[in-house]
């Protein structure tokens, strides 16, 4: 029997085809939580043992993975195919920004793929208009040098 799931073997499993308890005290559990979780605390599950189900895995989580480990293991010894979901809902949610930096660093690509010539040489017209940049001119990346640079490219931009 498998004692232990990880965020993304969760996240791979049909809804409806398992059980997922979240230990958590009502108020974070209110305040965020795995979706399709129930709240139930520790005493609660713990004393529910003998009606849960025994042919489906039930999934206990809770903040980080370590009490909701102990909890797993005492429903095992009831025969019930409890797992304990590794790096608990703090787990989840650093999964869930690792997935959403992903998605934000593929639209940026995406924009810059689409709009790089467009902005770059709006920005080059506007150096050669203004005459920021002359024969023999020294690049710098001072304070000065990079707000001019950010003013020109907004510029561009809007």
């Amino acid at each position: 029997m498998k004692e232990q799931i990880t965020i993304e073997e969760l996240l791979e499993m049909e809804p409806g085809s398992y059980l997922l308890y979240d230990m958590r005290d009502r108020y974070s559990f209110d305040y965020g939580a795995i979706p399709g979780a129930e709240h139930k605390e520790q005493a609660a599950i713990l004393e529910a043992a003998d009606s849960l189900p025994k042919d489906m895995p039930v999934i206990i989580c809770c903040k980080s993975g370590l009490l909701s480990d102990a909890v797993a293991e005492k429903l095992r010894t009831h025969g019930i195919q409890a797992m304990n979901l590794q790096g608990g809902y703090y787990g989840y949610l650093m999964q869930s920004l690792h997935f959403e930096a992903d998605k934000a660093k593929q639209v940026q690509h995406s924009i810059h793929k689409k709009f790089h010539k467009e902005i770059w040489s709006r920005f080059t017209a506007a150096l050669d208009e203004y005459r920021l940049l002359q024969p023999g001119d020294k690049r710098c990346c001072s304070r000065n040098c990079k707000s001019t640079v950010a003013f020109l490219l907004k510029w561009c931009i809007w």
